[in-house]
């Protein structure tokens, strides 16, 4: 009653307890009560893969039919529903190429307005249990649609609900006088014997479920006597189920052959589950009538058409209670039903062909399901599921060259997630399956892989060795465009070595392969940031964001939406040196908000860095050391030795900027040791210039071999432009 008056106050409700201690069946009787009330309540029951989905609830939320008619003056984003409910709205090439925060922010826009007109249309109320389940956009859709005139009801094992500002009610199992409450309760009695509740308490720990189980148990076992309006325990089974699992497993037994069969066969088909898939599957012609009778004892129960166990510890008891033969073969039929039915399930299909030991079809489901990630911009859902193809793919010991691929592919999303020695490992894997199959193409591919990990790793001489074999290869096979990649590769290890004569050399060599061929290709767009970077170091301002623009157009027009965010970065670096800082926070915040998306850890460091030097510049100090001690955290989570000498350079120069001079040179020179350490001498020489500026500040210290060895690292980076910098602060200086 207390949580139908929040509910009905338009305060979203969130029922937090482990499982057993009712939550599910709080929940049905809140939904009964709101029916009654006139409301339309949509369950969601979140599987407990979940976090593997993207924008899972979207699909549960979403009307099949009238879409377009919720759909308002929004009607030109239907097409970003298409890959999250199957849909076919047309114009879907129209988003292909916009960035990805942008992408889910009209997504979210589309799927709230649709929500927000269904809701006041159908007087909605909307319960998601499980909600501890919810991918990461889910949630952040969750949180949105909270704030409609919508009642929300939220089920979650964790300690605090997903959503902000809602009532929380938390589920705690019972003490021993409410564990005895609660048998009198169950067997209508007015008295219960201290044997029977002592025993109870202490095999169940006061858990409501668990409870109920051990009572169902000790009643069948004749054991537990009621006399005179008392329950009293006679004496304790010798063949005591262990634990809530054991004693479903043992009730199980007790049913009937046909409702047995019946509730193994949900149990392979998952925790939520249909009847023709369990017909399909059981073979009983009685399946419905099983079904029904396995609902009223409590088993199972029915949700949005179909049906699902009480409670998870139900169903893993089931399933474990199944002869692995059996499973293996029920698994294969389920996958198959559901490719029949309803291939678009990829993730489904693939752990049932998994499960049955099917890895040639779980390879295909699983590597599908990859490229749908993928291709949104889901990087930790899709190098989840690449990984779980690969292994797939190892089993059914399938073709080298899907092998190669998929390391690549995990390779990848590892670069993007700033995994520097899970890349390289991937990497020298693909390499060596490649050289024993002798496939060129997949050698040079790895190669490449490889030697973008040694570059961000500083082992330059081994990245421009894989670089140069790479190159040879793809000549030797007249490809292009990956030779313009090589090209560029080798270029970029070369500036990070401090050679930019070889660097330019190597970029403008690119740049004529390209105009030669006629090449508008995504390589293109890297050698033109890359030479807008070089003209940058070396103080060439405007042409550098001539290269960058052009950059930035290529990235736009194929849909590189990672290549957009660099490009921002280095606009931003020469908005901050023209003192345009309005326009630069808009690019580096773009920036960090797609790096952010795509889970481009090194991004995200890069950005944040970047934001904080902003912040500290236009006088927000609080907001630059935020930023700063953020990255830091980031980058020592992810072993990033680069990005912390940046976080740490930054919030010494944040303390410089309030005063307090100890903490200041207690950053700067952390930040100048770890550069030397890791013989980063970009990081080295930013380090410096941030040693300079304290010096300035406090007095104290040689400016002269400050600056002498600020010259010198210049030239061994190329970066002219640090002595400008330098120089500058030496002019601000009081003498």
């Amino acid at each position: 009653t207390e949580i139908i008056e929040t509910i009905e106050k338009g305060v979203p409700v969130a029922i937090l307890g482990e499982t057993g201690t009712g939550k599910s069946l709080l929940v049905r009787g809140i939904k009964d009560k709101l029916l009654r009330s006139g409301y339309s309540p949509i369950l969601v029951e979140t599987p407990s893969w979940g976090k593997n989905l993207y924008l899972f609830l979207a699909g549960k939320i979403l009307p099949k039919k009238g879409i377009r008619s919720l759909a308002g003056v929004k009607k030109n984003l239907l097409p970003l529903l298409n890959p999250l409910i199957l849909t076919s709205f047309p114009g879907e090439e129209n988003f292909e190429s916009i960035l990805p925060e942008e992408r889910e922010r009209l997504t979210f826009e589309i799927i709230d307005e649709i929500f927000r007109r269904l809701a006041r249309r159908n007087r909605s109320a909307l319960i998601v249990e499980n909600s501890s389940n919810l991918d990461r956009a889910s949630t952040i859709l969750l949180r949105r649609i909270s704030k409609t005139p919508c009642p929300i009801l939220i089920t979650a094992t964790e300690k605090t609900a997903p959503v902000e500002r809602c009532a929380t009610f938390r589920l705690r199992n019972f003490s021993l006088s409410k564990t005895k409450s609660f048998i009198r309760h169950i067997l209508c009695v007015p008295r219960v014997g201290k044997r029977l509740a002592d025993f109870v308490h202490k095999e169940t720990h006061g858990n409501p479920g668990h409870i109920k189980e051990m009572l169902s148990f000790l009643i069948d076992k004749g054991v537990l006597r009621i006399s005179g309006g008392k329950a009293e325990l006679q004496s304790v089974p010798d063949d005591l189920p262990d634990g809530m699992a054991g004693l479903v497993i043992s009730r199980v037994d007790r049913l009937d052959p046909g409702s047995r069969a019946v509730l193994k066969s949900a149990a392979v088909a998952g925790e939520q589950f249909t009847r023709p898939v369990i017909r399909f599957l059981s073979r009983e012609k009685g399946c419905s009538f099983y079904l029904t009778k396995l609902e009223k004892s409590g088993l199972i129960r029915r949700i949005n058409g179909g049906f699902a166990f009480t409670t998870n510890t139900i169903k893993e008891a089931v399933y474990s209670s199944i002869l692995e033969s059996q499973r293996i073969v029920a698994h294969r039929m389920v996958a198959a039903f559901l490719e029949a039915n309803d291939r678009d399930k990829l993730e489904a299909i693939a752990f049932q062909y998994n499960a049955g030991k099917n890895y040639q079809k779980a390879f295909s489901f699983f590597y599908l399901a990859g490229k749908k990630y993928s291709s949104i911009s889901a990087t930790r859902e899709a190098l989840y599921y690449y990984e779980n193809a690969y292994q797939a793919w190892r089993k059914t010991k399938g073709k080298e060259k899907d092998g190669i691929e998929l390391l690549l592919l995990m390779s990848k999303m590892h670069w993007i997630l700033g995994e520097l020695e899970e890349m390289l490992h991937l990497g020298e894997l693909a390499l060596a399956l490649a050289k024993r199959c002798g496939m060129q193409e997949s050698i040079a591919n790895a190669l490449s892989a490889i030697g973008l990990a040694y570059d961000e790793m500083g082992k330059f001489e081994q990245a421009t060795l894989c670089h140069r074999k790479a190159e040879d290869i793809y000549r030797q096979l007249q490809q292009f465009p990956r030779i313009i990649d090589a090209l560029n590769n080798l270029g970029i290890t070369a500036l990070d070595a401090g050679n930019t004569v070889l660097a330019e050399k190597k970029f403008t060599e690119a740049l004529k392969l390209a105009q030669e061929r006629k090449l508008i290709e995504a390589s293109l767009a890297d050698v033109y940031a890359s030479l807008g970077y070089l003209l940058f170091s070396r103080g060439k301002l405007s042409e550098a964001v001539e290269y960058y623009k052009k950059a930035e157009k290529i990235d736009e027009q194929f849909g590189n939406i990672r290549g957009q965010a660099i490009n921002g970065i280095n606009i931003a670096n020469i908005l901050m040196e023209k003192g345009e800082y309005s326009s630069e926070e808009e690019y580096l915040t773009r920036a960090l908000d797609i790096f952010t998306k795509i889970s481009d850890i090194r991004g995200m460091l890069l950005a944040m860095n970047n934001l904080g030097e902003l912040k500290r510049v236009t006088g927000d100090i609080n907001s630059a050391w935020k930023l700063h001690r953020r990255a830091k955290r980031l980058a020592l989570a992810h072993n990033d030795p680069e990005a912390l000498t940046d976080a740490l350079r930054n919030m010494g120069l944040d303390k410089l900027d309030i005063g307090d001079t100890r903490n200041a040179r207690r950053y700067i020179y952390r930040s100048l040791t770890l550069a030397r350490e890791n013989i980063d001498k970009s990081g080295e020489l930013e380090a410096e210039i941030a040693r300079l500026s304290y010096i300035v500040k406090v007095g104290r210290g040689n400016r002269g071999s400050c600056l002498r060895r600020i010259e010198q690292l210049s030239a061994e980076t190329g970066n002219r432009f640090a002595v400008e910098r330098a120089r500058a602060i030496l002019q601000e200086a009081p003498v």
